[in-house]
């Protein structure tokens, strides 16, 4: 029996059979400005996202139920848990970038595929609350009569595209017909 690897988050858990290699590529991006003497100056180390590369066979009774659950995790908006097979080290959020399946004549049972993953960053948003306090000159109160700010959502909105068009050009535009 081949290693597994396990892909899981709070809907999702599977574990597939995979080839004992496992490429995990590590980045960092450097970036290099020129100096008056000609040379170059690295000033910041950017570290790119880990990337996993991995062939898997799924094969037997459950063999097409893996491959749906696989396609479906492909189409999940979450990111994933991976555990990979070697060390049972842990990259969190990961998302799948392209799982291909092929048959095979020698696998008749099931699939042989390859599956890459991408870590992502995730944003957090987070509220901050800032006391003004009082105007030097004047010694009032600045947040007196201040309302609260209202909260958005990160949907987008919906804008009329006509009448918003419309009233840039009319505004641009100058009336027909003589001066007003």
């Amino acid at each position: 029996m081949r290693p597994l690897a396990r892909l899981y988050n709070d809907d999702f858990d599977i574990e597939i059979e995979v080839a004992p290699e496992e490429s995990v590529n590590l980045k960092n991006e450097v970036t290099e400005k020129p100096v008056e003497d000609k040379t170059e100056i690295a000033d910041h180390i950017n570290h790119q996202p880990v990337e996993i590369n991995h062939t898997f066979v799924i094969a037997g009774d459950e063999a097409e139920d893996q491959r749906d659950r696989l396609e479906e995790a492909s189409q999940y908006d979450e990111v994933f848990n991976y555990m990979d097979v070697k060390d049972y080290r842990l990259y969190e959020n990961m998302v799948i970038l392209s799982i291909n399946f092929n048959t095979d004549a020698q696998i008749s049972n099931g699939y042989q595929g390859e599956i890459s993953l991408k870590q992502v960053k995730v944003a957090e948003q987070e509220t901050i609350f800032v006391n003004l306090g009082t105007n030097p000159s004047t010694g009032e109160k600045v947040q007196q009569n201040a309302s609260e700010t209202e909260e958005r959502s990160n949907e987008t909105e919906n804008v009329d595209e006509d009448s918003t068009d419309q009233s840039i050009i009319t505004s641009m535009i100058p009336p027909f017909g003589g001066d007003e």
